[in-house]
């Protein structure tokens, strides 16, 4: 049976992770652009955005852009939107932000309505400073194109640092989002439904934040692994690992990983967790400034599973007295993670080998050196990266089944306990029987995507039934039994052979 559940949530996990397209084309850095399509990352022509670190961007279901923010020049001081079209946004300019903040902007669609968009910002040097923010956009108008309905309203006017990570919901349907203050030990995390975006959790956990420069609070990355049950924040010798509950928006199970004796060299910038959720990602960013006057960076996995995670660490790849250093990271939907360079001393706005391309963890799953990190493997099409890569999270996450809050079926189960209609067995190894009186049945079976993959006549004799399903991979279905156009019953179906 424990052998069954864990192919059953490793199916379930690897499926949903990218289902969809949402995540699959990606503005940054300075013009960079780069779409995944057949597990296979290409880089386009242009993009308009200039932006240091600060970026985000979102495409329809079928992996079409829609819209992307960020910067518009290296240190601008507020935000732009950019349409499909890369022309800026009906009403999408001088939105409260900056161009140089580790998670300076995240794009979080309406639960209840698939034309609106929430963009949330961090203000920087804008009017009041360091304040979170979000915009509304609706794609609905302008043509198609979108315009910004509602901008800069303040969400929380507490000096925030520069995180920003959003995770969905165990039902699949609402979000989490996290946020930290610039000092302090407290986050903030706030549910986002069909209401609105609610009043914060405040939950006291994890190291305590201290300003790292005058101007600002713990940089580097925030990020959710892609199951959502798990959360990274990393800094200046800090590595805060939790564990998340996404019915409940509570971290917990908090782990200091930084190093037994943090060096110099130890700031930690650059975060991302493996497509399976068993590895973690961390890598330091060099002297970017005077404020951080390093001359060494690291790349590192964590193997989550170890009995000591923090003594599990391994470095991959070391850059020593080098012009370039490691920025952040992204998970692809190919199943790669990518890497970027960024320049560590001035002048960072010239074309060079190392700005023109990512780098790539080919297999994260893999544990130590075989997980396979290279570098200068995706060339950006002549443009460059900087520190940044966009923030994108799991949009394809689907609701935890089984679990007391996965309701987004609740109605539609109500109504199956009254089906005389049952299928077995579940898991199937590729032939399901039905039990029940079908006249002018019809089995419809879809794929985690929503994809129809099989569609059968059925007419049962003497209440049973019994359909090949063979062709079928290994994975996690959906079936629809109708007699007529009457909706008999609905559910899961789980394919293991």
């Amino acid at each position: 049976m424990k052998k069954y559940l864990l192919l059953i949530l490793f199916f379930i996990f690897s499926l949903r992770l990218f289902s969809q397209g949402q995540g699959d084309t990606w503005c940054f850095g300075d013009s960079s652009i780069m779409h995944f399509a057949n597990s296979q990352a290409t880089a386009l022509p242009y993009c308009a955005m200039i932006s240091y670190e600060t970026s985000s961007s979102i495409s329809d279901k079928n992996g079409n852009l829609l819209f992307y923010a960020g910067g518009y020049d290296q240190n601008s001081f507020l935000l732009k939107i950019w349409n499909s079209n890369h022309q800026v946004m009906q009403n999408g300019d001088s939105l409260y932000g900056f161009s140089s903040s580790s998670n300076g902007t995240l794009i979080v669609p309406f639960t209840d309505d698939s034309n609106k968009f929430y963009l949330f910002q961090q203000s920087f040097f804008t009017t009041p400073t360091f304040h979170l923010y979000y915009s509304i956009i609706d794609m609905g108008l302008n043509g198609g194109l979108g315009a910004v309905a509602q901008k800069n309203i303040l969400l929380n006017n507490n000096n925030m640092a520069e995180k920003l990570a959003v995770v969905k919901h165990g039902n699949g349907k609402d979000w989490w989002l996290t946020a930290h203050p610039q000092t302090g030990s407290s986050y903030y995390i706030y549910l986002i439904d069909s209401n609105g975006i609610h009043s914060p959790l405040i939950q006291t956990i994890g190291k305590t934040f201290t300003n790292v420069t005058p101007e600002i609070g713990p940089v580097g990355e925030m990020t959710f692994s892609p199951d959502g049950s798990k959360m990274i924040a990393v800094s200046n010798q800090m590595i805060d690992y939790f564990e998340f509950d996404r019915c409940s928006g509570n971290l917990f199970n908090y782990q200091d990983i930084s190093p037994l004796i943090p060096t110099a060299n130890d700031f930690f910038y650059g975060t991302s967790f493996s497509p399976d959720n068993s590895k973690l990602y961390v890598s330091t960013i060099s002297s970017l400034a005077t404020n951080f006057p390093l001359s060494q960076a690291n790349l590192s996995q964590f193997d989550l599973s170890a009995s000591n995670i923090k003594q599990s660490r391994i470095t991959l790849d070391s850059i020593v007295n080098s012009y370039i250093t490691f920025g952040q990271h992204q998970l692809g939907s190919d199943g790669k993670i990518y890497v970027s360079f960024a320049r560590n001393s001035a002048p960072v706005m010239i074309f060079d080998s190392t700005n023109m391309f990512l780098n790539t963890i080919e297999n994260p799953d893999f544990l130590g050196l075989s997980c396979n990190f290279n570098r200068y493997t995706l060339y950006l099409n002549g443009h460059r990266t900087f520190a940044g890569l966009p923030n994108i999270p799991n949009y394809n996450l689907g609701a935890l089944i089984g679990s007391a809050c996965d309701t987004l079926r609740v109605g539609v189960e109500e109504h199956l306990l009254q089906s005389n209609i049952s299928i077995y067995p579940n898991p199937s190894k590729g032939v399901i029987n039905l039990v029940g009186n079908l006249n002018n049945g019809k089995l419809i079976l879809r794929d985690i995507t929503g994809r129809i993959v099989i569609s059968k006549n059925i007419s049962t004799i003497n209440n049973f039934s019994s359909v090949n399903i063979s062709e079928l991979q290994d994975g996690v279905y959906f079936y629809s039994v109708y007699n007529g156009k009457e909706l008999l019953k609905e559910d899961r179906l789980i394919i293991l052979k």
